[in-house]
Formats: C-alpha cells, structure tokens, sequence
C-alpha cells in the first residue's frame, strides 16, 4: 500500500486566520471634513414651471441699486434712481441608493462564531453605512453629471466583453470603488454603451480600470458613471458637486440662475497655463477672490487638494515653515525630515498662500480649489437611513423576475441629500497645474 500524507488528509482540521483584511478603500476625508458639517435643509417634492424651480430657494443680491451723477445746482433735475436687484438659484432632493441582496444560505452557514470569522449579515449592514459615506465623498469631486472615470482618449480601445480602460490622468480611478456598479457612456454622454458592469480592479498608479460586463462599441474616451442614469449626461443628473460649482464658465446655468446675466456666479480662476504650484499663483487667485468680492473672504476660504499638488508644493520647501506639528510641539526626531509623519497621511493639512488645506485622494490632480465652508448648504428630503415601508420596515424578501419570493433577503440605504452653495463666485481655484512625476 502506497504512504502518503494525503491518505490523511480527510481527518485534518482546516485552521482560518481569524483577521480579515480588507482589499478595498473607503476614503470619507472630505465627507467628514466638508459634507457631514453643512447644514442640512429639509425640502419637499415641489417643483414649478416644469422643473424650473425646486424645493430650495436661495436668493442673491445681485446689484446694491442707487444711480451716481452729477447734478447742477441750480433748479436741475436729479438722476431718476433706481433701486436693489435680486436673484435666486433653486436645487431639489437628489436620490440615491446603495443596495444588498444576501442568499439565505451565507446568512444562515455564517450566523454563528462556530461557523464563521465573520457574521456575513451583520458585517454587511454594518459595512453599508461606510460604504455609503464612500461614494458621497467620491460624489463631492464631480461636476453633478455622475462621471466618475473617462478613458485617456488616445490608444488602442478596449474590448467589448469585460473591458480594460486606461483612463485621463487628472482623476485615474479614484472615484471609482472595487465591486462597484456603474454603466457605460460615449464621451459626449449621449450615447449608453453598456449598463450594469461591475469595477473587478482599478490601479491608481496605472490609471485604468477593469470592468466585467458587456460594452458595445466601446471607445477609449469612453465616460464610466454612476449606474441608472437618464441621460443624456449633464449637471444634476445625479448629487451636484464641488465641480459644478467652483467652476469658471461663463454659459449656461447653475441651479437655475443664468451665468451670463449674473456673472458672478463666476468662480475666479487662475489658469497655471500647465506650470508648477508657485507661492506667486496663491497670491494672484487671492487678488482675484478680493476683486470680485472683499478681502474678508480670504479669511474664510479653505483648501481641497489632491496630494499630487501638495507635493508640488511641498518639494520647493516654501511650506516647511509652515507645517503643523502633531500635538502642539515640535517633534526633534523628525525635525529635519522633509517628509515630517504629519504630512504622511490623507488626513493631514497644509498651509499654502494663507489659507488651510484638507487631503483628498479623490480630488483633481491638476487643481487646488478653495471654498467657503460657510456658504455650503445641503437639502434633503429626510437624512440618510435605510429605505422604509411606512410600517418601518426595511428588510425584504428577494424577489424573482416573475414576482416569487425567493431564498434572499434584501435592504437598502437611501439618501435624497444634495449640494448647494449660496455664492459660488465667493470661491477661487487653480487649474492646469502640472501634476508631479508619479502621480
């Protein structure tokens, strides 16, 4: 008789390490710094004039009004006056949903320690709060339009069935989430090329993403976006965010107020014209937010950057006196350290041109933007919870495409929540910087 350790093996136990890494990100940096600070306006469904107006007024002065002449003094008569003028901008309720479906099998087979290193239903209605908070942060780097990804445009085009596309290298993936829904647009969004893939790898250095599902036609300029668009894509098709906003085009509209007739709704911009982050690019947007509005805006701007820029920024050592040592005293091991551990992390902060700015991976590579975090606004139809039956229900039988229950049990997290800010033109940002070798 053959001797071998597999005639053994059906009596070994199987040991399973009881950590559980995770292999994907969930980066809530701005939600935490920015969105979960804003206050929040609950609004109802109303809308009039076809859409044109929403749930949500905000109101802007747009002149002071008075009429400055010169009059003689002798029996003349005064200019005619005229008086303020007023304007308003509208948003609505914006929803989303982050849905679950669990076969009983896995709820039943990891219900118990004995079983399991993990309670699959537990771990996952826990997990959906955070994954959740996941997408809003990557959401607050768009433009309301719902692109997350486009492809570079320039190569080969990917392939029809479970496609590779090597994407623009302002954002890469970085909106984009692993196991992640999305469908697919031509670059002008007007044409869906494909519906309900699924992200299965992204590579941030790389800048490409994988899909599994089916594209037709595929192109490599190609927009990958937030699953179940109407379309045609463009601004509120899905939450507004910081894009739409700090934004300096001078057509079209924001939240319903016309661009043209009120300029400055126009956010100032300083076009780097494809140079490097310079001390001399701060001052000038500087000058630029006190010439459209005071200097007392400065004061209250906060900056979003990608880490990208503070790199460019940090590498010319104009900030190095001005990095914040954790706990309030300066640390001598890393003293001369150009890289100090406080700069290590997405959560940590630099100092450029005066003003403060927040670490986001999700951010353009090729910008800084600066805001006024109290100018920003949320409105929502209620605040993000599961989505209920009116009896407070919010766990449900799956159900088969004919109607039948089946073995499964589904819930979801609804949000209704969107972005707005009361005055865009309070804001600034740099654009077409270059992006750092690496990046």
């Amino acid at each position: 008789m053959a001797v071998a350790t597999s005639q053994v093996t059906a009596a070994m136990l199987e040991k399973v390490d009881k950590r559980l890494p995770e292999l994907y990100s969930l980066s809530q940096i701005t939600k935490k710094l920015v969105l979960d600070r804003m206050p929040a306006n609950k609004v109802s469904a109303w809308t009039a004039g076809n859409g044109a107006v929403l749930g949500f007024r905000m109101p802007v002065k747009q002149y002071a009004g008075g009429d400055l002449a010169v009059a003689s003094l002798d029996n003349a008569a005064l200019p005619t006056g005229s008086m303020p003028t007023y304007q308003y901008m509208t948003i609505g309720y914006s929803p989303l949903f982050l849905s679950f479906l669990l076969p009983t099998g896995a709820i039943m087979a990891t219900a118990s320690p004995d079983q399991s290193i993990k309670n699959v239903f537990k771990d996952t209605v826990d997990g959906a709060l955070k994954s959740f908070g996941d997408y809003e942060d990557s959401l607050f780097f768009t433009a309301g339009d719902g692109i997350l990804a486009t492809g570079i445009g320039t190569g080969s085009a990917p392939s029809g069935t479970n496609p590779v596309y090597t994407l623009e290298p302002n954002f890469g993936p970085q909106r984009l989430a692993l196991g992640q829904l999305v469908d697919v647009w031509s670059n002008d969004g007007v044409t869906k090329r494909g519906t309900s893939l699924y992200v299965t790898a992204i590579d941030p250095v790389a800048k490409t993403a994988t899909l599994s599902g089916t594209v037709t036609g595929p192109t490599n300029a190609d927009n990958i976006t937030v699953a179940n668009l109407p379309g045609p894509l463009a601004a509120g098709q899905t939450r507004l965010g910081l894009y739409n906003y700090n934004s300096a085009t001078t057509t079209g509209t924001t939240n319903g107020l016309s661009r043209s007739t009120v300029p400055e709704l126009v956010t100032p911009n300083y076009n780097a014209g494809s140079s490097s982050l310079t001390p001399a690019g701060g001052l000038t947007l500087s000058d630029y937010i006190i010439q459209r509005r005071d200097e007392t805006a400065i004061g209250k701007m906060i900056g979003i950057s990608h880490m990208a820029q503070r790199q460019a920024y940090f590498v010319t050592g104009d900030s190095i006196s001005e990095i914040m040592q954790p706990g309030g005293k300066a640390q001598i091991q890393n003293s001369t350290d150009r890289v100090p551990v406080n700069l290590q992390n997405e959560s940590g902060t630099f100092m450029y041109a005066g003003v403060k700015h927040i670490i986001s991976k999700k951010a353009n590579r090729s910008r800084i933007d600066w805001i006024n975090p109290d100018l920003w606004k949320t409105v929502e139809l209620s605040p993000l919870g599961f989505f209920k039956q009116p009896d407070g229900k919010y766990m449900f039988e799956g159900r088969a495409s004919g109607g039948g229950v089946t073995t499964s049990t589904y819930f979801s997290m609804l949000s209704t929540t969107n972005v707005a800010t009361l005055d865009p033109g309070c804001a600034g940002y740099q654009s077409n910087l270059t992006i750092p070798a690496g990046y």
